[in-house]
């Protein structure tokens, strides 16, 4: 029988950048990826409903409660962050992760950090199809890390040396959908393989050597590799 969620629960998560291998990690090649200061919150609310928001808010509400076999039946939401939302940024991540941590809470139960990262990633197969499983790692486990998205998915906290590395996002402020842009390289992949591989190898090897960068404390080298990976 499902638990039922009669007390207030809050859950938050961050917001993530990818350093270097956005794309190419849903193809098997390494990122690295970055968890930031902003994110997503969510309050569970007893003896309402979710309100007007997005359907797929709801539904990404519904088997959050599922996964974690809590009744969704008679909670509100109300959702706050500071996290731009279509900017690349991880939006959906934080929001799915936030989502199993205030259900979490609600039912009184302590969800790993593991165990968060694999549920949010079924909830982001709401949003974007395919993902890698980056955003949700990131959003569950913060800080700098190295991630591979297997199977089976592996990620690993990476080293910086000295003060670390100082980090300035710039939002264009155009909207993308991840699911589209993810789907037609997809494509382009698929129907050009001797084209793409060697391309995402490529990649890959950028991805490699950045993470020596990083770990020797070689920020000129960090950032003629992020050119070359744009």
């Amino acid at each position: 029988m499902a638990t039922t969620i009669d007390r207030a629960a809050t859950g938050r998560a961050s917001g993530k950048v990818i350093l270097l291998g956005e794309h190419v990690v849903v193809h098997g090649e390494p990122a690295i990826v970055a968890g930031l200061d902003r994110g997503v919150r969510v309050e569970i609310v007893p003896g309402s409903e979710v309100g007007a928001v997005d359907a797929r808010v709801v539904e990404a509400f519904r088997l959050a409660a599922r996964l974690l076999d809590v009744s969704p039946d008679g909670l509100g939401l109300r959702i706050d962050g500071d996290l731009p939302i279509g900017m690349g940024l991880g939006s959906s991540a934080a929001l799915a992760v936030a989502l199993l941590r205030a259900l979490a809470q609600g039912a009184g139960r302590e969800l790993p950090d593991a165990e968060v990262a694999a549920h949010a990633h079924e909830i982001e197969k709401l949003f974007h199809g395919t993902p890698s499983g980056v955003d949700s790692t990131a959003a569950a486990h913060g800080g700098l890390l190295w991630f591979e998205a297997g199977p089976p998915p592996r990620h690993e906290r990476l080293r910086v040396a000295g003060d670390g590395v100082p980090l300035v996002v710039v939002l264009s402020r155009t909207v993308h959908a991840t699911a589209r842009t993810v789907g037609g390289l997809r494509e382009r992949a698929a129907a050009s393989p001797e084209v793409y591989r060697p391309v995402f190898s490529a990649v890959g090897e950028l991805v490699r050597s950045a993470r020596r960068a990083l770990e020797t404390g070689d920020r000129k080298r960090l950032g003629e590799l992020m050119t070359m990976n744009h």
